[in-house]
């Protein structure tokens, strides 16, 4: 019904980019990545200086691993607003797919410039660390996002990996212990209760 809603909107005022932009991202959300390619294009084709529509249109690129178009996207919108910070995002995850960790994580470094508490990017980042042997890096970032966010299992496994990596292990299995406990927690928090 709302996917219905937005065609009903895009044919009243096929000249506003928001349409396009709201039919794109109904795409994303029913898995048809083509669709919403073609939407966030007509986007672009109305307002071609729109960092957000190539942003969008790049982050669809790289869910369908398609990292080059993802990053020729990523630094259109850059180019036309260097401060807008999604961008970043989208091209150092394409980056990172692409096994440019330097690249990623310069990036992701950008970003957390501008927003020092983004426990995901420190995570993302700790990971392109992780992957390119910057054991201490890496652990430095997880580490981060823990304190950011002390319940996320993930950064404890991440942070895991590379203590692992750097024959730690006494703090590799703390880590890997500490995310098996949220992890059961979590679990338990969502079962129901027996009445």
């Amino acid at each position: 019904m709302a996917f219905a809603d937005f065609g009903k909107v895009a044919q009243i005022d096929p000249k506003s980019g928001e349409d396009y932009r709201l039919r794109g991202m109904a795409f994303v959300l029913k898995g048809e990545d083509d669709h919403a390619i073609a939407e966030y294009s007509r986007w672009i084709e109305i307002n071609p200086k729109n960092a957000p529509a190539f942003t969008a249109r790049g982050e669809v690129y790289a869910r369908k691993s398609d990292n080059d178009r993802a990053i020729a996207d990523a630094n259109k919108a850059i180019e036309i607003n260097p401060k807008y910070i999604y961008a970043y995002r989208v091209r150092g995850e394409a980056y990172a797919h692409k096994l440019e960790f330097d690249r990623a994580i310069v990036d992701f470094t950008t970003i957390l410039e501008v927003n020092p508490n983004d426990a995901f990017i420190y995570g993302r980042r700790g990971s392109a660390n992780w992957l390119k042997g910057n054991y201490d890096r890496a652990i430095a970032d997880f580490t981060k996002q823990i304190e950011i966010e002390p319940n996320n299992p993930e950064a404890y496994r991440g942070r895991s990996l590379a203590y692992a990596d750097k024959r730690d292990n006494a703090s590799a299995l703390a880590d890997y212990n500490k995310a098996i406990e949220i992890t059961r927690r979590r679990t338990e928090a969502r079962r129901p209760q027996p009445q």
